[in-house]
């Protein structure tokens, strides 16, 4: 079992083989019965570094290991940008968000970039147009109340 074989090599690792000596930690039995004293030992170690040095102390010692990452974090993967998994949402900003790509990729078909949903009220007048009404009488229903106003540009509703 590669928990068996990566604990000792894991604790050394960390420069914990006292962890690795401790009966209470001595299989993965035991590690899962006192996994509170586990992990309480194994936050004060890892809080004692920063995650640069873990990554570069268990990557040496080639232990298999993963990051929880927050969502800021999360947004700056670059595995995650590298692969547009994570893309920029076109919205003209000079500091873009990011959101989650689009899962679906349809041959010879581009994806179309994320953009900003469309805020209350910004398709209405086109909306009245699709249904038939002529561009004449759409201010006349601005005008009366029973439709609102197109908003301004970068007001918000």
């Amino acid at each position: 079992m590669e928990t068996e074989k990566n604990w000792p090599v894991f604790a050394k690792a960390i420069d914990r083989a006292d962890l690795a000596a401790d009966a209470r930690f001595a299989d993965s039995k035991s590690r899962t019965a006192n996994a509170e004293a586990l992990v309480a030992a194994l936050d004060r170690t890892f809080g004692s570094q920063s995650l640069a040095h873990w990554k570069t102390t268990l990557d040496a010692a080639r232990v298999p290991y993963g990051v929880a990452q927050v969502a800021e974090e999360v947004a700056k993967d670059p595995q995650l940008l590298a692969n547009d998994i994570i893309v920029p949402i076109a919205d003209g900003s000079p500091s873009p968000r990011y959101t989650v790509n689009s899962p679906v990729t349809i041959k010879e078909a581009p994806k179309v970039a994320p953009r900003l949903a469309p805020g209350l009220g910004d398709h209405t007048d086109q909306v009245l147009r699709d249904l038939g009404l002529r561009s004449d009488q759409i201010p006349e229903l601005h005008a009366s109340g029973v439709v609102p106003p197109p908003r301004k540009p970068g007001v918000a509703a």
